[in-house]
């Protein structure tokens, strides 16, 4: 298994950054994201729609994206 200061086999294409609120998740993400060239998707942005509503297609939108299916 490999470590932390082992070198990757190559370059991630997707990186998923959880946490607690206020954990600096999304400031985490953006950078990686810049980093590596990929997408930064907003969790908040998929569950929830107009009006604060929530959004039925939430789950299947993280499956989707998750998998790297934009």
């Amino acid at each position: 298994m490999p470590t932390a200061d082992d070198a990757l086999a190559e370059r991630p294409r997707r990186v998923l950054v959880a946490g607690v609120s206020g954990a600096g998740k999304s400031t985490l993400a953006c950078r990686v994201a810049d980093t590596i060239g990929a997408l930064h998707i907003e969790m908040d942005g998929l569950v929830r729609g107009r009006n604060w509503t929530e959004r039925t297609r939430f789950a299947a939108d993280v499956e989707r994206f998750s998998r790297g299916s934009t």
